[in-house]
């Protein structure tokens, strides 16, 4: 089995639905997550994401790879929320954007860490 093969193997993750990685406090998405939602759902992402600034993070060190640098500060694309939970967590905790869900929910509750080569650094249990 090659390694990608085993890599995709272990970070098989399988979704109980219980709507626990819904309410982080912030969910991160990567512009391929971006693109993806958009896509599935239609609306323009800027009804989508939020750019949380970095004191919205309680640690700010675990962000920093994570920042995108605008003119007017650093910035970090996360999803918006509403009353406290993902904007697409339903009243009966499903997620309507399953199939397109970000990478932060479709890998929890492993937390994956990328080099800036795109390969896997370091994988931690939330």
């Amino acid at each position: 089995m090659k390694k990608n093969e085993r890599l995709k193997k272990l970070l098989k993750v399988h979704c109980a639905q219980c709507g626990t990685c819904c309410s982080d406090p912030i969910a991160t998405v990567t512009h391929h997550d971006l693109r993806r939602l958009v896509k599935h759902t239609g609306k323009p992402a800027r009804n989508l994401v939020k750019l949380y600034t970095c004191s919205d993070f309680i640690d700010q060190d675990e962000i920093e790879e994570d920042l995108i640098y605008l003119s007017y500060g650093k910035r970090i694309m996360g999803l918006r929320k509403l009353d406290e939970r993902c904007i697409f967590l339903s009243k009966d905790r499903q997620c309507t954007v399953y199939e397109a869900r970000p990478i932060l929910c479709r890998t929890y509750p492993l937390e994956l860490t990328i080099t800036e080569e795109n390969k896997l650094d370091e994988i931690n249990i939330r």
